[in-house]
């Protein structure tokens, strides 16, 4: 038998398997899932009634919230421990996250203890979570699972482990403008300069990475000492910094782009 012959017979061979394969496979039709009726349990969702009640409106509650979505692993790292870590983050889910209304940052986790026997897995993942937030400052508040909440009693203690938000100290803040984007740094020009200066709404510089309202501050360390700059509201979550420079008094307080 000619070699031609035996390689059209091997095709045709592994034609007819592969049609075979393809013939019995399962289609995806063949699957066994259902739709789950409710999102929360029982305990679950009168919690998350009552925690949106003692918020108001200056809090968004997100639920089943995975830890990469809220924490980030240092700089620093290898690329293989980073990807591990991160791997370990998006495998734990925090319970509750309260964010600003506003702009969205996170504020702090939020869990629901139901009071019931957690098995070993739930246990580890609970103190992982708890161990992390502790690491990272972020707090994390915890409430009993009850039938009934009081509404006033939770908000007071979300306010007594929350607080109001403070703002973290600008120290040489330009340095890190631009991170994690490869947009370069905008310049505006914004006239006069003085310490209590505030844009007026119809002149509020808009934060051109993420879309926040700016800020005017100063810089009190760094070698950009006692300049000043349009920073994002959301800092740190968002880095972006503006260089802003001084004219003379009695120019309009209106802002310019330059080259």
């Amino acid at each position: 038998m000619s070699t031609f012959v035996i390689l059209i017979v091997g095709i045709a061979l592994t034609l007819a398997f592969v049609l075979w394969k393809f013939v019995h496979t399962k289609t995806l039709d063949d699957m066994p899932f259902e739709k789950r009726r409710f999102f929360f349990t029982a305990k679950q969702r009168a919690f998350y009634q009552a925690l949106q009640q003692s918020i108001g409106d200056k809090y968004i509650v997100f639920s089943r919230v995975s830890m990469a979505e809220v924490i980030r692993t240092s700089h620093g790292l290898s690329k293989k421990k980073r990807a591990a870590y991160v791997q370990k983050l998006q495998g734990v889910q925090v319970p509750f996250v309260l964010c600003e209304a506003t702009s969205l940052v996170i504020v702090a986790g939020v869990m629901l203890d139901e009071q019931v026997q957690p098995d070993e897995q739930a246990l580890m993942e609970r103190n992982f979570i708890t161990q992390v937030f502790n690491v990272t400052g972020l707090p994390l508040v915890c409430f009993d699972a009850k039938n009934t909440y009081d509404v006033k009693l939770m908000a007071k203690s979300l306010h007594r482990q929350i607080g109001e938000p403070q703002s973290e100290p600008i120290q040489d803040f330009l340095s890190d403008a631009g991170e994690d984007t490869n947009e370069p740094v905008v310049e505006l020009v914004l006239k006069p300069m003085n310490e209590s200066f505030e844009p007026a709404p119809s002149q509020e510089q808009m934060c051109p990475k993420c879309g926040a309202p700016m800020k005017l501050k100063k810089a009190e360390k760094g070698r950009r000492a006692g300049k000043h700059f349009l920073m994002c509201s959301t800092f740190p979550e968002c880095k972006r910094a503006i260089p802003v420079e001084s004219y003379e008094a009695g120019d309009m307080n209106q802002p310019a782009m330059v080259g």
